[in-house]
């Protein structure tokens, strides 16, 4: 079995030698054991499944390896791999935490990253792409292909696949420990141990290996960043482009908008509107709080009028997590081992258990939204501390004597087991069984009960003892604490806190079945030589359930709530594809060779889907070849698209019907607004946030599309050691999934369009309950640029250097939307922060350079990362401003001792580059997924091999 154990040595250096990375380090010890005949045996690349002697294939495919990881101390794959010049938008990482779950995701070409299909050895995750599961220690290599392969992978790889290759090969111990920390920001940290052993034997080999990660929680408070500070809310475009935002001086180009929901409280009673005495100056929300709580009476509180209570707002800023905490352990292992003369059994298995937090500001308790004393009244007349002579109709109050965290308990498995090996000396087969399991347990801190709500807000008072009690004299309910929601911060007890907080818990439990059947060899002979073919069966069965807490499924408690889920999609496929060498030595054509290939995908949810790609490879002389590809593609509908109950969210957003907006509507729209039971002159509900109904939608079908690429790959023979690659690339999908703003329902209801009317609920008084957004087949998107590659290996009398330059270039990023008129309008996101549709970057140009000085036993590394400059508009003023270009200069020393041991430490974000401001961006004012928010970072890494 030698040459199978060369084949799968021998990948990973051909795949970088043939696509202008260093393939030197990966190549030289396979090159040691194996004659030249030998060296020309099959491999398999990403993007085909036939094996084959020529590496170059028609598809753009880019490929890092893990010493790239260690380079810039990160351990955090999917972050890495987000920073490739290809990935665009603003998918979740653990530095989202409004949003965040806890997991990593990536983004190809920005189209969304439920379009970038994850693979780990060329087979399917359960958890459909979280990199939080993919230990860096495992990685030997990552191959990015940047083409839709839909005919070879099925359903999801529209934009492109990441395809994680695993460590097959480990002689002895490695043993690793990375210390990661910020140089400018308090409390940061990140600790990674992880052992790698591994045996080879002559019948086959054995990997094992542990990973160990724990990152700390930094709060925006932590930072030295303005923007972190404080709740920002722009006014003047090209001045908080130049400047940065200041509320403060002459020339202030920003207010501290805040949030409406403010630690004093707001009452609305049938006589009048009221705000605690102690915030009538606005400086409640950006003092420190005591906890002393206040005195409840009526004359406390002041009357406001009209929308709000004027410079009243709370800061909710600081206290946001801008690095969220996890610790994580990944298990894993693989082994191959001989079943007979041409067949190899081989095992997987990885378990991944992670725990995460997320923690935004203190509840804003909302009786307009959340339980209380009764569907009408939010507070009893007869409460003790109600100093109304009155009902109270709703309060709006931010709790800050509880927290609100979101913690995620996550236990998952995968387990491959195969069979591959040779039917004849040209024909192959592979045979396997990819089964996974995962779990999440969701844990929600900081929310009320609605049924103890309704006893603590209702009737209460004073016992002869001097006690606060729940109901009357001659009707005491047991065991109820009365709530005090008049008195500002503080006036919450823990006693009362203890009886109407809750813990609320959700489940989700996801599992995978696939099992494939493949076959790869020579079909028949040509004049150009022998035609490759690869023909295959799969089966795929994914089932996923969602399980909320009672509460949330009853609509009892505050905070999101919503019913549960729980169904399956089964698929089966063939699929095939044929390589034929149309011409070989020929006169401008020592190589051109044609790929055809097909799938056919059964689902149990719509039907069958048939997808078709085609390639290209034309070498009309030596070192230059000339590639494309154009293919069919296409996404499927999951689970929660399909069958998703809906449940609460609250995007940012103005009700354009309010009275502050009221003077900007013309007559017509006044009228609209009107219609929907809004009173002459608008409704007094200033809130930033709209709550939206989404879920799932059973009608949905599969997004459809197709992908073109057209390149070159250039090796020079005048230039030893320098390789270019050229690739141009376009996307074009429709019928995406997508559903309309809440936003433009709103605005496009307001301009009188009845579908988007009918999908907005009022109450009485006109103010806005809620707004519909279910998915639906929409739009289209459309994603067209320029890759370029440039890689310079080249020696010198005081060492050898390696140049990598990595650029793409965005032509045309299109979303087709439904705008605020209800009508469909495409709009080009290139070089814009996209504030309205998809809270998204997408620079238009991103770049990747790295410099290596290899000498004697020391290694220097370089890198640099580029981000083109942004248009956005802001969210609350309609002005226009700008993000400028960012550049972060990382730099490390490695040093290979004599006995073995590794020692590594580097800077990174030299320069200290601050997170630009974005107005409105739900994280930070910032978009943490594309740009460094922490500063200047340091790294410590030591390794040995026993």
């Amino acid at each position: 079995m030698k040459n199978m154990t060369f084949r799968k040595s021998l990948t990973a250096a051909a795949v970088a030698a043939s696509l202008g990375f260093p393939a030197l380090a990966v190549a030289q010890d396979a090159q040691n054991d194996v004659s030249a005949e030998e060296q020309v045996e099959r491999i398999q690349v990403t993007g085909s499944r036939i094996r084959r002697a020529d590496i170059e294939g028609a598809n753009p495919v880019s490929v890092f390896t893990s010493a790239d990881l260690e380079k810039v101390g990160i351990t955090d794959v999917g972050d890495f791999i987000q920073r490739m010049p290809a990935m665009s938008g603003s998918p979740i990482g653990t530095t989202t935490n409004n949003g965040g779950s806890g997991a990593v995701t990536v983004n190809l070409r920005g189209l969304g990253s439920a379009r970038t299909l994850t693979l780990v050895n060329g087979r399917r995750t359960v958890d459909g792409g979280d990199f939080q599961t993919i230990p860096a220690s495992m990685i030997e290599r990552i191959e990015v292909l940047k083409d839709g392969a839909s005919a070879v992978y099925g359903a999801d790889a529209v934009a492109g696949v990441v395809n994680v290759i695993t460590k097959k090969s480990v002689q002895g111990v490695e043993v690793n420990f990375n210390y990661r920390t910020s140089t400018e920001t308090e409390n940061d940290r990140e600790r990674t141990l992880s052992i790698v052993t591994g045996r080879e034997f002559a019948d086959g080999d054995f990997v094992f290996g542990v990973d160990i990660t724990e990152q700390s929680p930094v709060y925006q408070g932590d930072t030295d960043f303005n923007i972190f500070q404080n709740p920002y809310a722009g006014l003047d475009g090209s001045s908080v482009a130049q400047n940065g935002p200041t509320a403060t001086g002459p020339n202030a180009n920003a207010i501290l908008l805040g949030s409406g929901s403010v630690p004093c409280g707001q009452v609305i009673t049938p006589s009048g509107n009221y705000i605690l005495e102690a915030c009538q100056d606005g400086e409640g929300s950006y003092e420190s709080w005591d906890g002393a709580g206040y005195v409840a009476s009526r004359d406390d509180f002041r009357e406001y009028v009209g929308s709000g209570p004027g410079n009243d707002t709370y800061n909710y800023a600081p206290v946001n997590y801008i690095q969220t905490p996890y610790t994580k352990i990944n298990v894993f292992s693989n082994g191959s081992f001989k079943v007979a003369d041409d067949v190899e059994a081989y095992t997987e298995l990885r378990v991944n258990k992670r725990e995460s937090e997320q923690m935004l500001a203190s509840t804003p308790y909302d009786t307009a939204f959340n339980p209380a004393f009764s569907p009408n009244i939010a507070v009893s007349p007869d409460n003790y501390y109600n100093p109304f002579d009155e009902d109270v109709t709703r309060v709006r109050r931010r709790v800050l004597e509880v927290d609100r965290g979101f913690t995620q308990d996550v236990l998952q498995g995968q387990a491959v087991l195969g069979l591959r090996g040779y039917l004849t000396d040209t024909w192959s087969f592979d045979v396997n069984y990819n089964y996974g399991y995962r779990t999440r347990t969701d844990i929600d801190t900081g929310q009320f009960v609605g049924s103890r709500l309704e006893k603590a807000l209702g009737p209460s008072f004073e016992d002869a003892d001097g006690n606060i009690v729940c109901g009357t004299p001659g009707s005491v309910v047991d065991g109820c604490v009365p709530m005090n929601l008049f008195g500002g911060n503080g006036s919450i007890t823990p006693d009362m806190l203890d009886y109407v907080g809750v813990t609320l818990s959700d489940h989700y439990r996801s599992q995978l079945d696939t099992f494939n059947a493949s076959v790869s060899g020579d079909l028949f002979e040509l004049p150009a030589g022998w035609a490759g073919a690869a023909f295959g069966y799969e089966y795929r069965r994914n089932w996923y359930s969602y399980s909320p807490d009672s509460g949330k499924a009853q609509g009892t408690v505050t905070g999101n709530t919503g019913g549960g889920t729980e169904g399956s999609i089964v698929v089966n496929s063939l699929f095939g594809e044929v390589a034929l060498p149309l011409l070989s030595g020929a006169p401008l054509a020592e190589i051109l060779e044609a790929d055809v290939g097909f799938r056919y995908d059964d689902f149990s949810t719509f039907g069958s889907e048939t997808t078709f790609q085609a390639g290209l490879r034309w070498q009309p002389v030596d070192g230059l070849l000339v590639r494309g590809t154009y293919g069919e593609v296409f996404r499927a509908p999951t689970i929660s698209d399909l069958y998703s109950p809906q449940v609460d969210s609250f995007p940012s957003g103005s009700d354009p019907c309010r009275a502050t907006n009221w003077g900007e509507l013309s007559g017509d729209q006044q009228a609209n607004c009107v219609a929907q039971g809004v009173p002459q002159g608008g409704h007094g509900n200033d809130d930033s946030q709209l709550r939206a109904k989404v879920g799932g939608n059973e009608e949905l079908q599969p997004e459809s599309g197709d992908t073109t690429t057209i390149g070159l790959a250039w090796s020079p023979e005048f230039a030893d050691g320098f390789n270019v690659t050229l690739d141009w690339y376009k996307i074009d999908i429709e019928n995406v999934i997508d559903s309309v703003s809440a936003q433009n329902t709103l605005n496009g209801c307001v301009n009188g369009v009845q579908y988007l009317c009918d999908l907005v609920t009022r109450r009485d008084n006109g103010t806005l309950q809620q707004v519909v957004a279910l998915p639906q087949n929409l739009t289209s998107r459309v994603a067209e640029g320029i890759d370029a590659e440039f890689e310079y290996n080249f020696s010198t009398e005081i060492g050898e250097f390696r140049a990598f330059l990595g650029w793409t270039h965005v032509l045309k990023r299109e979303n087709t939307v439904v705008n605020e008129f209800g009508n469909l309008e495409t709009v080009d996101l290139a070089g814009t922060y996209d504030q309205q549709y998809t809270t998204s970057t997408y620079a238009e140009d991103k770049a990747n350079f790295t410099l290596d000085w290899f000498w004697e036993d020391i290694t220097v590394s370089y890198a640099a990362e580029y981000i083109g400059g942004l248009d956005y508009e802001f969210l609350y003023v309609p002005q226009p401003s700008t993000v400028d270009s960012q550049m972060y200069h990382d730099l490390s020393v490695a040093y290979d001792s004599e006995w073995g041991t590794r020692f590594s430490i580097g800077l990174t974000n030299i320069t200290d580059e601050e997170p630009p401001y974005i107005d409105g961006a739900l994280n930070g004012s910032t978009d943490p997924s594309t740009y460094r928010v922490l500063g200047r970072g340091a790294f410590f890494r030591v390794s040995h091999t026993f």
